[in-house]
């Protein structure tokens, strides 16, 4: 017995383990539950932000209000984001979906375009964040009226297979079919995004290693 409170601990977090002759340590199969518990705790707490966020930006979006840096902060203080550098990537998220839902209307590609470029020039917050991990990825964000365009032209919904090598928050892939496309990002963040959008796949290579 390792600690007196073992029985305990297994009741409460369900460990399973063996005797100390077969090499199993349940204070080893303790920590190791802990910190499952712990991610998992942290990736819905990262959902239920990304949810915040990007629901309050879409209703200003349809307000026809522009987001400024400034409120983009106070939102990111009073939802607890842990840094702007996660909250911009949020705030990117969110006016990706606004790109989707304009570029779902049942309209020619042309007005849908047209509108897409108006929230562009008229609502979508100004990126002016940069930070350690956007020098290091190299991540430049592609304007989802070109993710439009490349949906429109390369007529992506009929694409059997979709593969995006730097997914990035998905916007060069807005208007593909999440269920047959499978993306790729690097970025921490940025897969988390990709992650909760459902795509077939996603995967973290790394092309220079």
């Amino acid at each position: 017995i390792y600690f007196d409170a073992t029985d305990q601990l297994v009741k409460t977090y369900g460990i399973k383990y063996q005797e100390a002759e077969n090499d199993s340590n349940p204070v080893d199969d303790f920590n190791n539950s802990v910190q499952k518990q712990s991610e998992n705790q942290s990736g819905k707490q990262f959902e239920k932000q990304l949810i915040a966020v990007s629901g309050e930006l879409f209703d200003m979006f349809r307000e026809g209000i522009r987001p400024t840096t400034g409120k983009i902060k106070q939102l990111a203080d009073r939802l607890n984001i842990p840094n702007m550098g996660q909250m911009w990537e949020m705030t990117e998220y969110s006016w990706l979906k606004y790109y989707q839902l304009l570029n779902s209307e049942l309209a020619p590609f042309s007005d849908r375009l047209s509108k897409m470029i108006a929230f562009w020039n008229h609502l979508q917050p100004s990126y002016d964040y940069s930070d350690s991990s956007k020098e290091l990825y190299k991540q430049y964000s592609t304007p989802c009226p070109i993710g439009a365009i490349v949906a429109q032209y390369c007529f992506l919904e009929r694409a059997e297979s979709i593969f995006d090598p730097s997914a990035g928050n998905g916007l060069l892939v807005m208007g593909a079919d999440t269920a047959k496309t499978h993306v790729n990002e690097i970025d921490s963040t940025r897969r988390a995004i990709l992650e909760f959008q459902n795509f077939k796949k996603e995967t973290n290579f790394n092309a220079p290693k």
